[in-house]
């Protein structure tokens, strides 16, 4: 499995502040044996891929900086990569999420 490449799709948060939320991602991955660096981009904003490994079908990695950061534990499933996130704000506020992401043709 490669993932290298860019992949788009929806992430989507409950329990915050503002309510449930879901906003377009887009994820440029790339991938050197187990690890897995790169760009997440979502509203407007880019951030670095950091702590990105594969081990079977299972793919984690962090985006952020500092005290704010999100945790993605995601399933790699053929063309698509789905799973859960774990965002941790300034103050210690945790939100839950998902992601769901497809592998973007570069025809």
């Amino acid at each position: 499995m490669n993932l290298t490449g860019r992949w788009s799709g929806i992430a989507s948060a409950r329990g915050g502040p503002e309510g449930p939320v879901s906003m377009p991602v887009s994820f440029v991955f790339s991938q050197d044996v187990d690890k897995v660096s790169g760009t997440a981009e979502s509203n407007n904003r880019t951030y670095e891929i950091r702590n990105g490994f594969v081990v079977g079908d299972r793919l984690a990695l962090e985006i952020g900086s500092g005290d704010e950061y999100t945790h993605f534990d995601l399933t790699v499933q053929g063309e698509r990569i789905q799973g859960h996130a774990m965002t941790k704000r300034i103050g210690g506020v945790m939100l839950n999420g998902a992601l769901a992401l497809s592998r973007v043709s570069e025809d």
